[in-house]
């Protein structure tokens, strides 16, 4: 593929993506209006219900005093690894992940 039609694409995709976004923002009010999944085809708009968060910090402070939170608290310990590491002068391997490209509109 030479430049011109590799600009040719990138320009038709540009276009496609538009108009793909545009549809999605049509489905996604359409389906969040009928509060209920939909699949047409290979197409498919999960609606999710809204999902609670329970305040319970905020509700204890009110009521709980110095020895109920001493009871109910718990101390949790992380390892950092990165400065073990460094403390004993230790190399680290690593990972490497595979190449890859994205594509989208800017």
């Amino acid at each position: 593929m030479n430049a011109k039609d590799l600009a040719e694409k990138m320009l038709e995709f540009s276009n496609a993506q538009t108009k793909a976004n545009e549809l999605k923002v049509e489905i996604e009010a359409a389906v969040m209006e009928l509060e209920k999944t939909q699949e047409v085809g290979n197409v498919k708009a999960t609606y999710r219900k809204p999902r609670k968060t329970y305040l319970y910090e905020d509700a204890a402070k009110l009521r709980a005093d110095h020895s109920t939170l001493d009871k109910h608290t718990k101390v949790t310990k992380r390892i950092d690894w990165r400065e073990i590491c460094k403390e004993l002068d230790i190399e680290a391997g690593y990972k490497e992940s595979a190449p890859s490209v994205t594509v989208k509109l800017v």
